[in-house]
């Protein structure tokens, strides 16, 4: 048994193991070039600092006011290309930053082993070299270990009821069922029919006990997949450096507005659409429409009027949007701001 635990951690290791490292690395690579929107800003490094650029607001012909707009102008790219430099540069470094470690620390997966035999034929011969690699192994180990813990457990879904008692999930679902825990009787999973017969005590049937599970197995599963920072889904929600700059001269809109292609400040930045794939996909056919392309969305209190619109925006910040939507803005007016 023993050495089966060890031959399934090795080849969770040099097989699972590796390829969500590489799958992590690949992530924080893509997050640190579109973070620093590396290719927006490369793309307009002269366009005018945050779009702000004067317009001509004088009727005939101004030598002096005209050339004033021109050195504003040509002042405002400057200070445009200089800000886009610094954040591109920044963002090249970084994203070298990332290539690197993460190159070394593939070396070290791949190696570790031989590094580690190799390290205390050395450590023989020095105390000092001992106490570091062991501390360096204690720390390596700890993080494979938890990796490999997380990684491998059976998913709730996968787990029978009488497995499922014992987790920690299943306070939530005793709370559904208005006990606890420590008060839920230990053989009701015994056989169909002692569940059953609690079950009918409590007004419910199977089916609708197997729900109560799968709703609350799906919040906690949902909780975990946040915390798992190192996740694209997770690492796409940060809002970008410098997007903003590559828009259309809007620059009275921007002040009466919120993007909610940018970020979204709101109760919906983290809410899912549900039951509304058919509107969400007619709303993206309405909008895409050469002419006519105006959509009004109505309905009663509640229907998810205002969770389609946000997950258009969500789709688009998040780049899950179809390509028409790419460079394209949702703005919530304020005319209170």
């Amino acid at each position: 048994m023993k050495n089966n635990n060890v031959t399934n951690f090795f080849s969770w290791y040099y097989e699972k193991g590796l390829h969500e490292f590489l799958e992590i690395w690949k992530n924080y690579l893509k997050f640190v070039w579109q973070h620093f929107s590396i290719t927006e800003l490369v793309l307009t490094l002269f366009s005018p600092w945050k779009r702000d650029v004067g317009m001509k607001t004088w009727r005939g012909w101004n030598p002096q006011k005209a050339a004033g707009l021109i050195i504003n102008n040509i002042f405002s790219r400057f200070i445009g290309s200089i800000v886009r430099s610094g954040v591109v540069a920044a963002g090249l470094a970084l994203f070298s930053a990332v290539a690197s470690a993460g190159i070394v620390l593939l070396f070290v997966w791949l190696l570790f082993p031989f590094i580690f035999l190799f390290f205390l034929y050395k450590a023989v011969f020095g105390i000092f070299v001992f106490a570091a690699l062991l501390g360096f192994l204690a720390f390596y180990l700890a993080i494979i270990v938890i990796a490999y813990y997380l990684d491998t457990r059976i998913p709730y879904s996968e787990m029978s009821f009488s497995r499922l008692s014992q987790e920690k999930v299943f306070e939530r679902i005793c709370n559904r069922l208005g006990t606890t825990k420590r008060a839920f009787p230990k053989n009701v999973f015994k056989n169909s029919e002692t569940l059953n017969e609690y079950l009918k005590g409590k007004n419910l049937t199977l089916d609708d006990f197997s729900r109560i599970v799968s709703w609350e197995i799906g919040l906690v599963e949902e909780h975990r997949a946040r915390k798992a920072f190192w996740r694209w889904e997770n690492l796409e929600k940060n809002a970008r450096i410098g997007t903003q700059w590559k828009y259309a001269y809007t620059v009275r809109l921007d002040r009466y507005s919120a993007d909610l292609s940018m970020y979204d400040a709101t109760e919906y930045r983290d809410k899912d659409l549900n039951g509304r794939a058919e509107e969400l996909e007619l709303l993206n056919l309405i909008l895409q429409r050469p002419d006519q392309n105006c959509a009004i969305v109505v309905g009663g209190s509640g229907v998810g009027k205002s969770t389609l619109i946000h997950s258009l925006a969500k789709k688009i910040r998040t780049g899950k949007a179809e390509r028409y939507f790419k460079n394209k803005r949702i703005l919530v007016m304020d005319m209170g701001r």
